[in-house]
């Protein structure tokens, strides 16, 4: 049951994102956007190696099966970014909503249709996984929309002004760069 739910999570990935160049493999070589930057891929034989990540590339062992290096890949991001995620959370919950960060969860993950969730019943946020193919200033703008929805729990248009007041020259241009990639 959980390998069948995990291969409809890489069948989303692939239809979703490979589509649009955010993930590619061919011939144990390609690329993937990693913060926004097109990063080389190499895939090595070498199992026991650990995925190395430079300024250009990224290097990781070449795992059987498709669905299989996939996983491999975002559950390494998901231990090693974790925290880089949770920092970047409640940097902007103190800076720009002056909101205590002891009540909030966070959570990064897999998301089968969203690239962020807010249960504002819960004060839980629960970021995609995904969001370490774009860049600092989309996710930021996706972190400010799911905090934004524990004050305004819908698409209103208070929640657009103040969506605005935080990204007035960007907003259309990242909605734009989102709306290309929507899962």
């Amino acid at each position: 049951m959980f390998l069948k739910k995990e291969n409809h999570k890489i069948d989303l990935l692939k239809k979703n994102y490979e589509a649009r160049l955010l993930f590619n493999f061919d011939n144990n070589s390609g690329f993937l956007f990693f913060f926004g930057k097109k990063m080389n891929l190499i895939l090595t034989n070498n199992s026991n190696q650990e995925i190395i990540i430079d300024s250009n590339s990224i290097t990781m062992p070449l795992i059987e099966g498709y669905h299989n290096q996939v996983i491999f890949f975002y559950n390494y991001i998901i231990k090693k970014y974790y925290n880089f995620f949770n920092n970047l959370v409640f940097e902007i919950l103190e800076q720009d909503f002056k909101y205590k960060k002891e009540n909030l969860v966070f959570c990064l993950k897999f998301l089968k249709t969203k690239l962020g969730i807010c249960y504002y019943q819960k004060n839980k946020i629960v970021l995609n996984v995904f969001l370490i193919h774009l860049n600092l200033t989309a996710i930021k703008f996706i972190i400010t929309h799911e905090i934004l929805h524990l004050k305004y729990h819908k698409h209103d248009q208070l929640f657009k002004k103040n969506l605005l007041k935080k990204f007035p020259l960007n907003y259309y241009n990242i909605k734009n760069i989102l709306d290309k990639i929507s899962i």
